[in-house]
């Protein structure tokens, strides 16, 4: 059963940080693949890029795969501007 992807929010800044790390931290919980859709990110900071990061590696040690359904440009380009597309699973 696939599950409805956690959609990104117009702002991925450290105002939403908290919010969204409580949203990631419950889908962990949960196990298997986890589909994130960022293409409605309109601006993005480094604290939100690096809280993508840290969710990206706590979802790495439990095995639990984070499935891309979208990216916008602002998301890709703020990765790639901190050297973290890859890491992201962004790589274009």
């Amino acid at each position: 059963m696939a599950l409805d992807p956690i959609v990104l929010g117009p702002s991925l800044t450290i105002q939403e940080a908290s919010g969204l790390k409580q949203q990631l931290d419950g889908i962990l919980s949960a196990g298997g693949a986890v589909h994130l859709d960022g293409a409605g990110v309109r601006s993005a900071d480094t604290a939100g890029i690096q809280l993508l990061v840290a969710f990206s590696r706590e979802a790495e040690m439990r095995n639990v795969e984070i499935i891309w359904r979208g990216a916008s440009e602002v998301l890709l380009q703020s990765a790639a501007g901190l050297g973290l597309s890859a890491l992201l699973g962004l790589a274009q």
